[in-house]
């Protein structure tokens, strides 16, 4: 959802900027910056969550994960430091916070900051409210930072001491911001699908949907409810509800994965593959090591097997 957004974000801009207009320039880069510090790092931690739950086996080279895990986590570092594109994105937002004090219009990815209104709806499967609720949050974190950074600014620090002073609140702000925009994105490409899909895909996508958006509130509820957001009793509602999509999503689970397409060969892993014949093939996997090419391995009777008999000298310490 979010790379094909930023595909049409990235070709509209070309566009514009063919015909002289630079304009949409800073939120493209913005954006990108923070939706690849904030993918690669969901993405990451993703790969560390499936790992664990596979157990003993999920820490075994046939899984596929070790591989997985090292190609993948090191593009929280390549093409751009995750920390510096947050503050990158840090800066555009801090700008835009500036453009509200004077009246300016802002673009709909940062449209948030200047909603003033309050959640009245609870129905937390409502994209409206989903929306409204990251928009809240990612406008009190945005605002704070901003707010100290001024008041640094104020107090006599240099422009880059103050902003080295709060970049632990900016890259927090970019991270509500680049949550709000995933969130809002998956949602509007799930609502054009409503009339276009089938019910049942439409459903399951919609599942999906609500899934990721509630289930980033639970997992870190601190700020909602630091600005009056939500309350106890909704966090509480709100983990019933992730229960319940769960629960509704997990006779999914296997087809949604099957419909990445991915070869066994490509994948390879052996408790990922297509068949699902996991024990079998684990037991061949294991016949492949060097280790075992022998039913005793070399050096057993050479070295272990005095060890084990005793017939090694005593130690005289």
């Amino acid at each position: 959802m979010l790379s094909k957004y930023m595909v049409d974000a990235y070709e509209k801009a070309v566009d514009q900027m063919s015909r002289g207009d630079f304009s949409s320039l800073p939120e493209l880069h913005a954006t990108s910056a923070g939706l690849k510090a904030f993918s690669t790092t969901i993405a990451s931690e993703g790969i560390e969550v499936c790992r664990k739950c596979c157990g003993g086996h999920g820490y075994s080279k046939a899984s596929g994960f070790p591989t997985l895990y090292a190609d993948f986590t090191p593009s929280q570092t390549y093409e751009g430091d995750n920390t510096v594109l947050y503050l990158q994105t840090a800066r555009f937002l801090v700008k835009c916070c500036a453009k509200v004090q004077l009246g300016g219009e802002l673009q709909d990815n940062v449209a948030y900051l200047k909603d003033s209104s309050t959640l009245m709806r609870r129905d937390w499967l409502h994209s409206d409210v989903q929306l409204r609720i990251y928009g809240q949050r990612a406008k009190q974190v945005t605002i704070q930072a901003a707010l100290r950074l001024q008041s640094l600014i104020d107090g006599g620090q240099q422009p880059h001491e103050a902003w080295n002073a709060c970049s632990v609140q900016l890259v927090a702000s970019a991270k509500a911001h680049c949550h709000y925009v995933a969130v809002q994105k998956y949602a509007e490409a799930v609502g054009k699908l409503q009339n276009k899909s089938s019910f049942g895909e439409y459903r399951v996508l919609k599942i999906m949907s609500d899934l990721f958006a509630l289930h980033g509130i639970v997992e870190s509820p601190g700020d909602f409810l630091e600005y009056g957001i939500l309350t106890s009793t909704d966090l509480i509602e709100l983990r019933l509800q992730v229960l319940n999509l769960l629960k509704a999503l997990r006779p999914e689970a296997v087809a949604l994965v099957d419909a990445f397409d991915i070869p066994d060969k490509m994948l390879g892993s052996v408790l990922g593959r297509y068949d699902g014949d996991v024990y079998t093939h684990l037991y061949k996997w294991a016949q492949q090591s060097p280790l075992n090419k022998t039913e005793v391995i070399d050096g057993y009777d050479t070295y272990l097997k005095p060890m084990f008999r005793g017939d090694f000298a005593q130690s005289k310490l």
